[in-house]
């Protein structure tokens, strides 16, 4: 997510239960006004976003929620090095 996304990925590091809204297939976009990405995702559809964050994209075997966002910025905070999320 972080390669395809960075400014969602870095979002969602500082807000970490955006991700449920985003994940559920009628998800609230104002959430996500502060979203430099926010005009390309809404033109691509939150489709593949949430079929990533789902774990039901290609290539993807895991579902990113809350918690897991949680475990990364855990990670992040205890290696002091940058976080990749998905």
């Amino acid at each position: 997510m972080s390669l395809r996304w960075p400014s969602l990925a870095e979002y969602l590091e500082r807000h970490p239960k955006t991700v449920e809204s985003l994940r559920k297939p009628r998800g609230k976009l104002d959430e996500l006004k502060p979203i430099k990405e926010l005009d390309l995702l809404v033109q691509t559809g939150l489709d593949n976003v949430r079929r990533v964050l789902n774990g039901e994209a290609d290539g993807v075997d895991v579902t990113l929620d809350e918690a897991a966002i949680l475990r990364l910025i855990g990670i992040k905070a205890s290696h002091n090095t940058p976080a990749v999320v998905a």
